[in-house]
């Protein structure tokens, strides 16, 4: 008897509040598609790890024993040292010497230099570069970075609370062998201050752009060192220079 009137009571709830619950579920399934991105979401659970539970991640346990960077483990750091705290300060070659990390022509003072700078950007042609429709969300590039940097960029935003944000992303011909490859530039956010923070506190170890490759489609993106040239993201900086209140 009680049964019965157990599995009447189930049926009768199911029967009012069914067509509500298929409706939720079918409006969760859409936002997920087409808001989030289902292959986003282990990515965004990654991040929720990281910045809301402060926990790295298995993968992420044997960078805790990375000693700290000192100026003379890399040339980069020395450059960044001599001409300026911010790596958008000036230009510097990567492995190939064509290839320069995007700056900020408009803080060079010498009117000589600068016109100098003005003549080679317009000869690389950038309004040929394609826009990519498929990069990395903060989050992606993020995680991608860190194990570039070999955890030295989870360590800043753990104790300095700084995160990535990406801005215009290019298709890169340059795969070398994954199934896709763009180029970005990226910078360091504050959360506390809300505006964009030029280099961590200490060793500058970040660039101003990287590439993020996708091994395969689908797949979680891995980040390297530029490639390709690119013109500064002017908008990028724009956007996070001001509050978000009144951000755009």
């Amino acid at each position: 008897m009680d049964n019965n009137v157990q599995k009447n009571g189930t049926t009768s709830w199911l029967n009012k509040h069914g067509r509500s619950l298929l409706v939720v579920l079918i409006l969760m399934m859409l936002f997920l598609h087409f808001v989030v991105g289902f292959h986003h979401i282990p990515t965004h659970w990654e991040s929720f790890r990281i910045n809301v539970l402060h926990l790295g991640g298995e993968e992420f346990a044997d960078l805790d024993d990375v000693q700290e960077a000192t100026s003379e483990d890399s040339e980069v750091n020395s450059a960044w040292a001599e001409h300026s705290a911010s790596a958008q300060d000036f230009t510097m070659a990567v492995d190939a010497a064509e290839v320069r990390y995007p700056f900020d022509i408009n803080k060079i003072t010498d009117p000589e230099r600068k016109a100098a700078e003005q003549k080679a950007i317009r000869a690389e042609h950038f309004e040929r570069l394609e826009i990519a429709d498929d990069y990395p969300i903060d989050e992606n590039a993020q995680s991608g970075l860190i194990h570039l940097t070999e955890g030295l960029l989870l360590d800043v935003i753990r104790e300095q609370g700084l995160t990535i944000r990406v801005g215009t992303c290019y298709n890169n011909p340059a795969t070398d062998g994954n199934y896709r490859c763009i180029s970005c530039m990226v910078l360091l956010y504050d959360d506390t201050i809300n505006r964009y923070q030029e280099a961590p506190e200490g060793i500058n170890f970040m660039k101003p752009a990287y590439d993020f490759c996708r091994p395969s489609e689908g797949a979680l993106w891995q980040a390297r060192d530029l490639t390709m040239n690119i013109p500064y993201d002017y908008a990028l900086f724009k956007r996070y220079s001001v509050k978000d209140k009144e951000r755009q």
